[in-house]
């Protein structure tokens, strides 16, 4: 078996958390069993920052939309990666641009500008949904195959760190958190539901 091959452009240190930022070029993904797909594409996710008890939007909230969009596309490839959904990982800028036959892209919907009296508990004990993602899987020529969705609720991730002594986790770090579980999932759904599509065709 083959390594995963990989090439990574920088290190970022981004509120104490160290992230891989792979360049542009395409990454294969080793695998005992033949992947379910042999290449997709992968389009930068689109955010939607919603708006949260009129709060203003803080100044740095453009530099966290793309912080947060390199999160779910690394989610993304994580996901495709570890369930063995994609041979080839492809990063393009657009669905037409793709040189695959399948493109994956999302929308995120959740509240990055928030009161500073929601952090920690009280940000975990709030009710409703805090974060939305609907993904779709299409060719390049626009049609859709398949999507997913995935919804968490406040307390879909920790706002405290676990043990005697908790601590208010940084709400950058909390978002980020949040992408990756909620991406992770619209992904799984979404490549579950080409699954049954194609079953269904085939049948």
């Amino acid at each position: 078996m083959k390594p995963f091959a990989f090439n990574v452009s920088r290190l970022i240190l981004t509120s104490g958390v160290s992230c891989l930022i792979f360049s542009g070029s395409i990454f294969s993904v080793s695998a005992d069993k033949k992947p379910a797909y042999d290449r997709v594409a992968i389009v930068p996710f689109t955010i939607e920052a919603q708006s949260l008890e009129n709060t203003p939007n803080r100044a740095d909230q453009d530099d966290e939309i793309r912080r947060l969009q390199e999160e779910a596309a690394k989610q993304a490839e994580r996901t495709l990666k570890e369930h063995g959904l994609a041979g080839e990982m492809e990063p393009a800028a657009t669905a037409q641009a793709a040189k695959s036959p399948l493109v994956l892209s999302g929308v995120i919907r959740l509240a990055i500008s928030m009161p500073p009296r929601i952090n920690g508990m009280a940000g975990y004990r709030r009710s409703g949904p805090f974060i939305t993602v609907t993904e779709t899987l299409q060719r390049p020529d626009g049609t859709v195959t398949a999507t997913g969705n995935s919804t968490l609720g406040w307390n879909g991730c920790w706002w405290i760190t676990a043990g005697k002594s908790s601590h208010v986790i940084p709400v950058d770090n909390v978002l980020a958190d949040f992408v990756r579980k909620a991406v992770d999932r619209a992904t799984r759904s979404a490549f579950q539901q080409a699954s049954s599509n194609a079953s269904r065709i085939k049948s």
